[in-house]
C-alpha cells in the first residue's frame, strides 16, 4: 500500500516538474497548452482532460485543448460555457477549489439541460484561480471515480495553483508588452510632435532673422522697408501664438488654466470674430460665409469671453487650414433648451475614420494628412475641446472625406432677452395661409434650413429641403413646387448656376435668392440670372413673408 502511494507521489511530482519546465522559458503559453493536458492525462485513472481558458471580454470559458481519450467520446466536451448565463455554476467555480459534476446538476438545472456531459458522474472540475481571479477550468474525466482520494485532491489543487500562476504570468507579460508598446508609441508621437513644434517655430524665426538682415541694406526703398517690417510683425505674432498654445497646453495638463466667468454679449463677440476673419481672409481663395439669426443683440452668455473667442478662433483657423477651395461657414443657432450652438463648416479634406478618435488629443495624432499638413502641431483643436469642457460646453463634429467637416460647439448658460418681444410680434402677426403651396428651400447648412422652415411652419406650406443647387434642380423637375428659396453659396452647384438651369425650364416660378452678405454684385447677379428677389442673411421673418406674398 505504501509503495503504491509512493509511486503516485512520484508520478505527481514528475508531472508537476514537467509542467513547470514546460513553461519556464517561453513567452507565449498557447503553443504548450496541449502538452500541458497531455501530461495531466498521464496520471493514473485519468481517461481524458479538457482545458477551458477564460475569455474575459465575453465572460465565457472557451475550450483550449483536449487530451487523453476525449476524441473517442467527444460528445461530453464543451466548446464554451457562458458564465453570465450560468451564475450558480460560476459561483461554484469562484468558491470551490474542486467540485464534482453532481454538484452542478444540483445548483444549475439550466446548465445540466444544455450540456449532457454534466450528467456523467465521473467528472472532476478544477478551477484555475488566484485570489478569486479566474483564469480557466480543468475538466478531468476518470476511469474509476471511486478511486479518487485526498492525495488526488491535493495533487489537483497544486496543479490548479501552478497553472493559474502560468496564466497570470502570461497575462502580466501581455500587459507589460502592451505598456511597453504604448510607451514606445507615445515616445514616437511626442518626438514627432516636438519635431513639428520645432518646424513651426523655425519657420517664423527664419523669416524674422532673414528680413531683419535685409533691413540693414541702406539701398532699400521706403516701400520695401514697410513690406519687410509688416512681414516681420506678422511672423512675430505667429511665433507668439505658437508659444501661447504650448503654454496653454501645459497649463491644461497641469490643471492650472484659469477661467473667469462673466456676462458677455454674444452680439459683440460674434460680430468681432466675423469682422476679424472676413478681413483676414478677404483675399483668400476660400470664402468666409457668415450665417446668423435675428435678435443676436439680445443674446448674452455667462462665460469667459477671452477663452470663448480663443475656442472659436482655433476652430475657424483650423477650417481654413484644411480647406483648399470652396468656403468656410461660421454661424450659430439657439436650440429649444436655450443653449447656444456655434458651428464652423468647411468644404475641406474631411477627417478619415481611423483618426476621428484622436482629433481632440494633444499627442495621439496618427500619421494622416489632416494632422501633418503644413507641419501642424494639432494643438488648436485639442485646446479648443479642452477649453470648451472647462466652460461647461460640449464640442463635436461630423465629417465626410473629400467633402468637408462641420464642428459644433454647444454652450449652456445662454440668456435670451428678446423672447418677450418676439412673443408680442408673433401675437400681432397674421400668418398667411400657404397650405396649398409647396416651397423648396435650397440651403446646404442644416440649421439655416431649420430656421427658415420654422419661420414658415405657421403658414402650413409644404416644405422640401434641397442640400445644394443640383438637388434643388432635380426636386424642381420632379415636384413642381410653387416657389424656391435659393441660397447662393452652396457646394456641387451654387445658387447662380441652379437659378440659370431652372430658368431654362421655367421662366415664371418665383425664386428668392438669399446669401450671408448683401454684396451689390451678388444682388445684381442674382437678378440677372433670373431671381425675382434677394434677401440678405440673417433673414428677417417679415421680409421673407412679404417677399413670398409679393411673388406668389
Amino acid at each position: 500500500m505504501q509503495m503504491k502511494v509512493f509511486s503516485r507521489l512520484l508520478t505527481q511530482n514528475r508531472i508537476i516538474s514537467d509542467i513547470i519546465a514546460l513553461f519556464t522559458n517561453i513567452k507565449r503559453i498557447e503553443e504548450n497548452l496541449l502538452q500541458l493536458t497531455n501530461l495531466i492525462s498521464q496520471y493514473e485513472s485519468v481517461e481524458s482532460v479538457v482545458l477551458l481558458s477564460l475569455d474575459k471580454k465575453n465572460n465565457v470559458l472557451r475550450k483550449t485543448s483536449v487530451s487523453g481519450n476525449a476524441d473517442s467520446n467527444s460528445q461530453w466536451i464543451p466548446e464554451l460555457i457562458n458564465l453570465s448565463q450560468n451564475k450558480n455554476f460560476y459561483s461554484l467555480i469562484i468558491t470551490e477549489s474542486l467540485f464534482l459534476s453532481e454538484q452542478i446538476i444540483t445548483v444549475e438545472n439550466v446548465l445540466s439541460q444544455r450540456y449532457n456531459w454534466i450528467e456523467m458522474n465521473d467528472l472532476l472540475f478544477v478551477p484555475l484561480k488566484l485570489s478569486n481571479s479566474l483564469f480557466g477550468l480543468l475538466i478531468v474525466k476518470y476511469n474509476d471515480f471511486a478511486e479518487i482520494d485526498e492525495l488526488d485532491e491535493s495533487f489537483f489543487k497544486t496543479l490548479s495553483l501552478i497553472i493559474a500562476l502560468i496564466f497570470k504570468r502570461d497575462s502580466d507579460n501581455d500587459s507589460l508588452e502592451k505598456a511597453l508598446l504604448e510607451a514606445e508609441n507615445a515616445n514616437k508621437i511626442k518626438t514627432s510632435f516636438l519635431a513639428n513644434i520645432s518646424q513651426e517655430i523655425r519657420t517664423p524665426v527664419n523669416s524674422i532673422l532673414g528680413l531683419s538682415d535685409l533691413l540693414a541694406d541702406p539701398d532699400l526703398t521706403i516701400d520695401q522697408r514697410e513690406e519687410f517690417i509688416t512681414s516681420i510683425t506678422k511672423n512675430a505674432k505667429a511665433l507668439v501664438k505658437i508659444f501661447d498654445n504650448i503654454l496653454d497646453a501645459s497649463k491644461l495638463d497641469a490643471g492650472q488654466l484659469t477661467i473667469n466667468i462673466e456676462e458677455v454679449s454674444w452680439s459683440m463677440l460674434f460680430k468681432e470674430l466675423a469682422s476679424e476673419y472676413v478681413k483676414l481672409y478677404e483675399n483668400n481663395k476660400v470664402s468666409l460665409v457668415i450665417s446668423a439669426q435675428s435678435c443676436d443683440s439680445d443674446i448674452y452668455l455667462k462665460t469667459d469671453s477671452y477663452r470663448f473667442k480663443q475656442v472659436l478662433s482655433y476652430v475657424i483657423e483650423n477650417a481654413f487650414k484644411y480647406t483648399e477651395s470652396g468656403q468656410v461657414t461660421f454661424g450659430y443657432e439657439i436650440n429649444d433648451e436655450q443653449e447656444l450652438i456655434v458651428f464652423v463648416k468647411d468644404t475641406g479634406i474631411g477627417i478619415s475614420d481611423d483618426i476621428k478618435d484622436s482629433v481632440f488629443d494633444f499627442f495621439k495624432k496618427k500619421q494622416d494628412k489632416y494632422f501633418n499638413q503644413s507641419g501642424s502641431t494639432g494643438l488648436g483643436l485639442a485646446l479648443a475641446n479642452n477649453i470648451t469642457n472647462l466652460l461647461h460646453g460640449k464640442m463635436w463634429f461630423v465629417t465626410n472625406v473629400n467633402v468637408g467637416t462641420t464642428f459644433f460647439i454647444k454652450f449652456p448658460n445662454t440668456l435670451i432677452r428678446c423672447v418677450e418681444d418676439n412673443n408680442k410680434i408673433s401675437k400681432n402677426l397674421k400668418y398667411p395661409d400657404f397650405s396649398s403651396k409647396t416651397f423648396v428651400i435650397a440651403e446646404d447648412v442644416e440649421i439655416n434650413y431649420m430656421l427658415i422652415s420654422e419661420f414658415l411652419a405657421p403658414t402650413r406650406a409644404k416644405i422640401i429641403w434641397a442640400k445644394d443647387g443640383k438637388e434643388a434642380l432635380e426636386i424642381f423637375k420632379t415636384s413642381k413646387p410653387d416657389l424656391i428659396i435659393m441660397d447662393i453659396q452652396m457646394p456641387v452647384m451654387n445658387g447662380f448656376q441652379a437659378i440659370e438651369a431652372i430658368r431654362e425650364l421655367d421662366k415664371n416660378i418665383p425664386i428668392i435668392a438669399q446669401t450671408a452678405f448683401m454684396m451689390d454684385n451678388e444682388k445684381q447677379k442674382s437678378i440677372e440670372v433670373g431671381a425675382n428677389d434677394f434677401i440678405p442673411k440673417p433673414i428677417k421673418f417679415k421680409d421673407l413673408i412679404d417677399s413670398i406674398k409679393k411673388h406668389l
